[in-house]
């Protein structure tokens, strides 16, 4: 029988098999985010209209299979399915390479798309079989640092290859990433699965029935907002609305990166209990607030005020992702009972892709960037008013020995 004896117990014990593999592959998801684009483009000769619509018709298509994957999960537990999805994933990028019109091009987009958006999810379960308590948040701020750093490195590698934008240099930098995807499921083949509970009866339906866990997952859900404006509003903004050089765009992300790498692990202390995250999801709900005004106020005003304008919001737009994520974690380590996590993950990862990826950007462009300054205050006002709500709950609600203070 398991017990806690069979959890590791230190950050350092899940460096081989969860931080390194997720090091090697975000190095590849770097390469590939990197050159992927202008490789549709140019090389594959996509219109970008093509690219965005395949890449839209991918994630939803991956988001319906996502019962699939939580039921595949809770037949073969997360460690095996996230060998297989990096095997997928890995083909799916190869397969980029032997495809020249659109109907290819989403093929292989939705498989990746799959790996993509599963991935996540799948990573928090397996992490919840092999540590108990707070462990299970710090390891995931753990495994976020690696993942950021992993990106920031494929990502330059990348950039400095493409000096040369010929065919040789994009079909190299596709199957480097593609060569990562292997390697992580090699070292996930030779994983262990801790005490992870398979159930040939665990539904994807469950989650839906569970009203604490819905509204979590839609509040959730509006937080990821700030992945939108951090992507999407906030280049296109810079450009039209600041009227600032477009060359600020990568400094100021490569500044969003490095804060994420080096304050993941030390922001994630202050979400570690059912109250602390309740308060991190009013920390972010106001820096996405605050971000917004300065987006508003950097319209307002020119040349280095509004550069200042525009750094401060994306630095609060960190602290935004850096405090939901830690909330995220801890809330739905408890919410999910440990028989049913698969699906309850990857539903909680549905409704954050809902807000980052199919809703968000639309918002951003048909609304918020559409209505200029009065959708900044529009935002503003939503998230202030977002910020109070977790106040409205009490500890009593979660109660838990263990993530109660």
């Amino acid at each position: 029988m398991s017990t806690v004896q069979d959890h590791r117990t230190r950050i350092r014990d899940f460096l081989p098999i969860v931080h390194l593999s997720t090091l090697i592959e975000s190095i590849g998801i770097g390469l590939f985010l990197t050159a992927s684009t202008l490789y549709f483009v140019q090389i594959m000769g996509l219109s970008k209209t093509q690219v965005g619509a395949g890449l839209s018709l991918a994630g939803v298509v991956a988001m319906a299979c996502s019962p699939v994957v939580a039921r595949a999960s809770s037949y073969l537990g997360p460690r095996r399915v996230l060998a297989l999805l990096n095997v997928l994933r890995a083909a799916a990028t190869v397969g980029y390479l032997w495809v020249d019109d659109w109907y290819g091009f989403a093929a292989a987009t939705m498989i990746a798309s799959l790996a993509d958006q599963c991935t996540p999810s799948l990573i928090q379960t397996y992490v919840g079989t092999l540590a108990v308590g707070d462990l299970r948040s710090r390891v995931m701020a753990a495994q976020r640092t690696f993942l950021n750093a992993g990106i920031s490195v494929g990502g330059l590698i990348a950039g400095a290859a493409l000096g040369h934008t010929d065919r040789s240099t994009f079909d190299g930098l596709l199957l480097g990433a593609a060569a990562t995807y292997v390697v992580v499921a090699v070292v996930l083949a030779w994983g262990d699965d801790g005490t992870a509970v398979r159930t040939r009866s665990e539904s994807f339906q469950a989650p839906l029935r569970d009203r604490k866990f819905l509204a979590v997952t839609g509040y959730s859900a509006l937080l990821s907002l700030w992945n939108p404006l951090l992507n999407v509003a906030f280049p296109l903004w810079l450009i039209t609305g600041a009227h600032l050089p477009a060359s600020y765009i990568g400094l100021l992300y490569a500044g969003n990166t490095f804060l994420c790498v080096f304050l993941q692990y030390p922001c994630s202390r202050y979400a570690r209990t059912l109250r602390q995250a309740r308060y991190s999801y009013t920390v972010s709900a106001w820096s996405i607030a605050g971000a917004s005004a300065c987006f508003l106020c950097s319209g307002l005003t020119a040349d280095g005020a509004a550069l200042l304008c525009v750094t401060a919001a994306v630095v609060l737009l960190t602290f935004a992702e850096l405090f939901q994520l830690g909330a995220d974690w801890t809330l739905t380590y408890y919410l999910s009972p440990e028989d049913g996590r698969n699906s309850y993950l990857l539903f909680f990862g549905v409704g954050r892709i809902m807000g980052a990826r199919v809703a968000g950007p639309m918002i951003m462009t048909g609304v918020v960037l559409a209505w200029g300054s009065l959708g900044w205050v529009t935002l503003v006002a939503l998230f202030v008013l977002a910020g109070f709500i977790p106040h409205f709950t009490r500890d009593q609600h979660f109660r838990s020995p263990s993530l109660v203070d």
